[in-house]
């Protein structure tokens, strides 16, 4: 491994510039047998088909030409799991890399990276992120993903450098009150040096990450901001950004829940002065919220002239795709990708969300052995957590499994982040047929449509999809279902034009697909 050294802000910083280099390759590459996302050029659109007789009693579903919202992406984070990649073979980064952000694999939109607080109190060492200035193994990702074109990459923050915490440690303390200006100072260190040293543009940077815990435990990285102190944090770094890197936004502050943001989001928006630097409104849903409290989250938005975004969720245990609270629960299979998909679909079409996040891309809790037995990682136990998309051994360089593991939850995610990229325009549904769910947008200024539409039932489904607008040419569906991934074909065509003048989409069960109409 080459290493390069150089000067940022008088720290000497060490990074890994072949490995960099190589994954940025990986992450570049393409390949011929996977499906080009919505919005690209495309030899497979076909050209117009001619009409079918339309079934009798068949239910159709109405796509409304009223538009609902912009969408700004679908992404996940860096936490925590470069610390431990750092220490496999580079051929297992590079793959990463092009699973994550790259059309071989999702093509995520949207990466947070984690600027880390050196990790000084932190009993869990793979929770410990180094400080910007020594976190190799977090910019080897960043690296990648900026490489690959990723447009959305954002810097978020579990707790200050000790030196600005009440405890002195990067968890269990709070931010020390009036040290607001030096920590926008810090983040704006960061901001910069990655503009100005590696190329990188953050576009959006959040300073506090779930403020309303301090993550007193110390198992992992956090700090408490109070709620009167949020407006002070917001205003202090978007005024430094202001001053020394217009290009990079704020969004706060990622309360932990829908049901805390609709209480507390209000009163520090509401100081003169803060609303105007919030680029959006972030929040997670750990409270695995109902209908009812989402429909607390548009009001906040149109208060406040802002869209809001969902940047973390994971986690659930429950049953039968259920949600009953956070805990041990790991589940490889179709049931959770149709919880992903079905939270996707409500925080876009309740909640009002135009952005939507899962929270980690990696996580090594798989709650079993794959040295002692290969096949566990396809199977659902209650020890492991469904908090990653993709699943790695910890101890993989050592006892040399060293295998990427993957979820159905990794598939159904790819079938949004793919084909519908940041720009896209939502419009509503109707008329679905029970137990089948769609989500409809407007792709570029073509007149092109994208449908994501999955069937949750044991047995197949056929429904008309009539789409407002001009005339359009289907292309190929792509699926996953248990035994299918991302896959082209496979039974499932792209739909026929029914002499009635709707789209005939048939589902297998159990499966979910993804349209693509060009203009």
């Amino acid at each position: 491994m080459i290493l390069r050294m150089r000067v940022l802000g008088g720290v000497v910083r060490c990074a890994a510039a072949l490995s960099v280099a190589a994954l940025a390759t990986a992450a570049c590459s393409s390949s011929s047998h996977t499906s080009a996302p919505a919005g690209s050029t495309s030899s497979t659109a076909s050209a117009p088909a001619p009409s079918v007789a339309t079934p009798a009693n068949l239910v159709v579903a109405n796509v409304s030409p009223a538009v609902r919202q912009t969408i700004q992406g679908f992404g996940a984070s860096g936490a925590w799991w470069p610390i431990d990649l750092a220490s496999f073979p580079p051929s297992v980064q590079r793959s990463v890399a092009n699973m994550l952000f790259t059309a071989n694999g999702i093509s995520l939109s949207g990466y947070r990276y984690n600027i880390g607080g050196g990790g000084t109190g932190v009993t869990t060492p793979d929770r410990a992120p180094k400080e910007f200035a020594d976190d190799a193994a977090g910019l080897l990702f960043l690296h990648a993903a900026n490489s690959a074109g990723v447009p959305i990459l954002t810097g978020f923050v579990y707790s200050a450098p000790p030196s600005l915490t009440t405890n002195g440690k990067a968890c269990g303390g709070n931010l020390i009150p009036g040290t607001e200006a030096s920590y926008a100072h810090h983040l704006v260190d960061v901001v910069v040096g990655l503009h100005d040293g590696d190329h990188i543009t953050l576009k959006y940077i959040s300073p506090m990450n779930e403020p309303d815990n301090a993550m007193g435990a110390c198992s992992q990285e956090g700090m408490q901001v109070p709620v009167s102190q949020r407006a002070a944090v917001v205003q202090a770094l978007g005024q430094e950004l202001a001053r020394r890197a217009p290009y990079t936004k704020v969004i706060a502050d990622e309360t932990t829940a829908d049901a805390i943001l609709a209480n507390e989001a209000p009163q520090w928006l509401s100081v003169p002065g803060t609303a105007s630097f919030v680029a959006a409104i972030a929040h997670h849903t750990y409270d695995f919220p109902n209908d009812a409290l989402r429909k607390l989250v548009p009001p906040i938005a149109a208060r406040f002239h802002k869209p809001t975004w969902m940047t973390e969720i994971c986690c659930y245990k429950g049953s039968g795709g259920v949600a009953s609270s956070l805990g041990a629960n790991y589940d490889p299979t179709m049931t959770q990708g149709f919880w992903l998909a079905d939270q996707i679909e409500s925080d876009f079409t309740v909640a009002g969300d135009s952005a939507w996040y899962w929270w980690t891309a990696l996580s090594p809790v798989l709650g079993c052995d794959p040295k002692a037995d290969p096949s566990c990682p396809t199977k659902v136990n209650t020890k492991g957590f469904n908090d990653g998309l993709l699943y790695y051994d910890q101890h993989g360089p050592t006892d040399g499994v060293t295998k990427i593991f993957t979820t159905k939850r990794f598939y159904v995610m790819g079938q949004f982040s793919r084909y519908v990229r940041p720009g896209a325009v939502r419009h509503d549904v109707s008329s679905l047929p029970k137990g089948v769910h769609a989500l409809a947008f407007a792709s570029g200024a073509g007149g092109g449509w994208t449908v994501v539409t999955w069937n949750e039932n044991a047995s197949p489904a056929t429904y008309g999809l009539r789409l407002p607008g001009g005339d359009v040419r289907p292309r190929d569906a792509v699926i996953t279902n248990e035994s299918k991934n991302l896959e082209t074909g496979g039974g499932v065509r792209a739909p026929d034009r029914t002499d009635s003048g709707a789209w005939l989409v048939k589902l297998p069960a159990r499966t979910i697909a993804t349209y693509t109409f060009a203009g």
